[in-house]
């Protein structure tokens, strides 16, 4: 009987352990370990990093060079080419991605490099004319909250959640949800309503969809979660890093449109 007392009292004073620990939440730096990050593959983050950079200031040069011209901005806005360098840049975007899934040897060198320039010349057309319709206010607007949303979505894939073990559910609804948005497109299109609050809400939820993926591919690149990408495909890591923020980038634009009816005029 004193036995099994002392065992009870023993196992009163024993303290839980807590769920999560504050260590979890904050960024490693040299020899402390705060957010859940490991600094062994700070070679391929950084090549990643900077590929991404660099494409992006190539769309942002491009975007800056159409919207300063006046024969470009005739081109993309008055004329009826605008519109097809659109749909090439959405039709190169579709198969490029379609050969993503299908061939394995889009991910190796030189396909790799390849799918980058064709990436950046089809997302740069698609950017270029959907920000030709709008003021430089809602540029501004988006491109801040684009930003702030990226420094967001980097902090949660440093936590110690692995977003990336739902990675196939998120893939399905996704492409569910692309598929429902063609269709509603399509429609509008062809009979040539505009629903407002329709397109509102199809944004909306696609901006939260692009979000969540652009958290699990932080992930996959900062690696140690159930999904990693390998170190030798940092230029998919790019490639996938760089469509998500540009995607999200058009996503603001659009709703910062819808929302303050500020569509540009010439």
């Amino acid at each position: 009987m004193g036995d099994s007392n002392i065992k009870k009292k023993g196992r009163k004073s024993k303290k839980k352990k807590p769920l999560f620990y504050p260590t979890d939440y904050w960024v490693q730096y040299q020899d402390s370990s705060p957010l859940d990050y490991s600094p062994d593959r700070n070679g391929f983050i950084a090549k990643v990093f900077s590929i991404v950079l660099f494409m992006l200031l190539i769309t942002a040069a491009f975007v800056g060079f159409v919207r300063s011209s006046e024969a470009m901005m005739e081109l993309f806005v008055d004329s009826g080419v605008g519109s097809l360098l659109m749909l090439a840049g959405v039709a190169g975007m579709t198969i490029l991605s379609c050969l993503l899934m299908c061939c394995p040897y889009m991910r190796l060198f030189p396909c790799t490099l390849i799918m980058l320039i064709v990436a950046v010349v089809c997302m740069s057309l698609i950017t270029a004319y959907i920000t030709a319709y709008h003021k430089t206010e809602i540029i501004v607007y988006a491109l801040i909250t684009t930003a702030v949303t990226v420094l967001a979505c980097l902090l949660l894939a440093l936590t110690s959640f692995d977003f990336t073990k739902f990675l196939l559910y998120v893939f399905v609804v996704g492409i569910a949800f692309s598929v429902l948005s063609f269709l509603v497109f399509f429609a509008s299109f062809a009979l040539g309503i505009w629903y407002k609050p329709l397109h509102l809400a199809l944004l909306f939820c696609g901006t939260i969809l692009n979000v969540i993926m652009l958290i699990m591919e932080l992930q996959m690149i900062i690696g140690g979660k159930a999904v990693s990408l390998n170190e030798d495909e940092y230029m998919f890591g790019a490639y996938m890093l760089y469509t998500s923020i540009v995607d999200l980038f058009l996503k603001m634009v659009q709703l910062f449109g819808l929302f303050l009816d500020m569509d540009f005029e010439d």
